[in-house]
C-alpha cells in the first residue's frame, strides 16, 4: 500500500469524523440527543492484495450511541425523562410514526400533548389531552407513564404514555437530531414496553449523552491527524515528482 494512499484514506476518515463531531456539538444541548461515532478499521483488514506493509484506515461505519444521558430536574410539567431502554412514540401530521428520547413537550391549541414540531405524543389508548380548566401545575407523572391531574376529590386520569423498544437499534434510521424511524419492512420491530421495563420521571429531562467540551477536544485531535496526513501526502507527491524528473 502506497504512503499516499494511506494518507488519503486517513484524510477521508477524519473528514467524516469532523462532520459527525460537528453534529454532536450542535446536539449537545438538546434533550435526549444521542451522539454519533465514526468507526474505522485497518485497511489491511479489508484488502490483502497490496504487498507493501503498513497500516491504513478505511471508513467502516457511522453509528449512534444509544447509551442514556443524565437526568436533569426542570420543574416543568410537560418535561418527561425516560430511563432505561425505549423511546417516546410520536406521530406526524402525515401519519408517520417517529421515535425520540427528547422528552420536552408542550400543549397544542386543542390541549393535546405534542412535540415542539407539532408531532402528537402517543398513548396506550385515547388522546393525551387537557381541558381548558385543567391546571398543568397539578399534573402527576407516575413511573409507569400514567398521567393524572390532582384535584380535591382525588385524581383525574389523563392517559398513559406509550413507550416502545427497538431491540435491534441498527434498524433505526436517523431523520434529525431528535427523531428516528423504521423502514416499512421493519415496523414490527417496535414493541410496546410493559410497566416495570422502563421508568418515567416527571418535571425532568434526559440530557444529551455527549459532552460539547469532549467533542471539541476530539475535533482538535481529528484536525491534527488530518493535517498530518495532508503533510505526508504532499511529501509523497514531492518525492514522486523528483523520481519522475530523474528518469525523464
Amino acid at each position: 500500500m502506497s504512503v499516499a494512499y494511506k494518507a488519503l484514506s486517513s484524510m477521508e476518515i477524519e473528514m467524516r469524523r469532523q462532520e459527525s463531531i460537528a453534529r454532536n456539538m450542535s446536539g449537545a444541548s438538546l434533550p435526549g440527543y444521542k451522539g454519533e461515532v465514526v468507526l474505522s478499521s485497518d485497511f489491511d483488514g479489508y484488502v490483502d492484495k497490496f504487498s507493501e506493509s503498513g497500516q491504513g484506515t478505511v471508513f467502516d461505519s457511522q453509528k449512534v450511541d444509544y447509551d442514556p444521558g443524565a437526568i436533569k430536574h426542570t420543574n416543568r410539567p410537560l418535561d418527561f425523562a425516560l430511563s432505561g431502554k425505549g423511546f417516546f412514540e410520536v406521530t406526524t401530521d402525515k401519519g408517520d410514526v417517529l421515535y425520540t428520547r427528547n422528552g420536552r413537550f408542550r400543549l397544542s391549541n386543542s390541549g393535546e400533548i405534542q412535540t415542539a414540531e407539532g408531532y402528537k405524543l402517543s398513548s396506550t389508548g385515547g388522546d393525551l389531552s387537557f381541558g381548558e380548566s385543567d391546571n398543568l401545575n397539578e399534573l402527576i407523572v407516575k413511573e409507569n407513564g400514567d398521567l393524572a391531574l390532582r384535584s380535591s376529590t382525588g385524581e383525574k386520569s389523563i392517559g398513559t404514555l406509550k413507550i416502545v423498544n427497538i431491540e435491534d437499534t441498527s434498524k433505526l434510521q436517523r431523520l434529525s437530531a431528535s427523531y428516528f424511524n423504521l423502514a416499512a419492512k421493519d415496523q414490527n420491530l417496535a414493541e410496546e414496553m410493559e410497566a416495570g421495563e422502563f421508568q418515567i420521571s416527571g418535571r425532568s429531562i434526559e440530557m444529551a449523552n455527549i459532552s460539547a467540551v469532549k467533542e471539541m477536544i476530539t475535533m482538535v485531535s481529528s484536525m491534527r491527524r488530518f493535517e498530518m496526513a495532508q503533510r505526508v501526502m504532499k511529501m509523497s507527491d514531492g518525492l514522486r515528482n523528483k523520481e519522475h524528473q530523474t528518469f525523464s
